[in-house]
């Protein structure tokens, strides 16, 4: 019996997992891509000018392993929420996303004045274009279906939601890093995974993959660690969204 128990739980816990959201503090630390390499060339003993001729490349090597570091943080974790507003036009059905983004959460529809009025419902493709029974009296858009970059919304806005807005509740995708200079946009709670990712990206140039692994452990464990502090409730269900 206990073992059952114990099987249950496991796979409960496999079954809620990807419906955790996991983020944390959004504030940031202030640091730059300057820093976290300081950091890094500490772990890997090479110190800034202790050589003419460093193995690792501040510009080709490190910042490059932090820029995919941001990515690969942002990825796992969503950290970086943020929102990006549509203006409705009649009769369209498709709408760019400027943002680069992973994945959106879901999408707000606002009146003109900017009074909330309900969140859309994720839809299928198949629907785009077509009339609905249930909302064909308002033809305000219910539905939304994320492709190919932009969002697709139906039924089509007629004139009576020209110049409702639609709010998109989005995980950004981390820029690529240009200078050294540059801010490090994940939240503060991520600096040290960052420098650990950083490490055992650098690690992997100098055929050290010894080192590399153990570092790797390192990165997975802090995400670990930081994902078991920072879960949240499971996320409702679409189905039970009135």
């Amino acid at each position: 019996m206990r073992k059952i128990l114990s099987i249950i739980a496991v796979l409960v816990t496999v079954f809620l997992w990807g419906n955790f959201a996991f983020t944390g503090s959004q504030q940031t630390s202030g640091v730059t891509v300057g820093d976290i390499i300081d950091d890094a060339r500490v772990y890997l003993n090479e110190a800034a000018g202790s050589s003419a001729t460093p193995f690792w490349n501040d510009t080709t090597d490190l910042r490059t392993y932090i820029s995919y570091g941001q990515i690969d943080i942002a990825n796992q974790s969503f950290a970086l929420q943020s929102t990006e507003n549509i203006t409705l036009t009649t009769g369209d059905s498709v709408y760019a996303i400027s943002t680069s983004y992973f994945d959106i959460e879901t999408i707000i529809n606002n009146d003109a004045s900017g009074v909330t009025n309900a969140s859309l419902r994720r839809g299928n493709l198949q629907s785009v274009g077509h009339s609905l029974a249930d909302t064909n009296t308002t033809k305000r858009p219910a539905y939304w279906v994320d492709w190919g970059g932009s969002v697709l919304i139906y039924p089509e806005p007629e004139s009576r939601s020209s110049g409702y807005n639609l709010t998109v509740y989005l995980y950004e995708r981390p820029a690529a890093i240009t200078s050294g200079s540059s801010v490090i946009v994940l939240p503060a709670i991520y600096d040290l995974v960052l420098v650990y990712f950083t490490v055992k990206e650098a690690w992997k140039k100098k055929l050290r993959f010894d080192l590399s692994n153990i570092y790797e452990v390192l990165y997975k464990n802090e995400m670990d660690r930081l994902r078991s502090f920072f879960n949240k409730r499971p996320k409702e269900s679409e189905r039970i969204v009135k």
